[in-house]
């Protein structure tokens, strides 16, 4: 039984990262929209004065 899950987790994840890089190499604008949304949550970090995740 966990192995048909974990391959069916594998398959969900797979499909998910091709769906995601179709979509990143479709929208320019998309990868746009996350170096601001990485910028604002930068800027929510900082007022928190919780330390960088990278």
């Amino acid at each position: 039984m966990h192995r048909t899950q974990r391959k069916g987790a594998e398959g969900f994840l797979r499909a998910l990262v091709s769906v995601l890089s179709a979509v990143a190499r479709h929208a320019g604008s998309f990868k746009k929209r996350l170096t601001i949304l990485e910028e604002r949550l930068l800027h929510v970090e900082k007022r928190l004065n919780v330390p960088p995740t990278s």
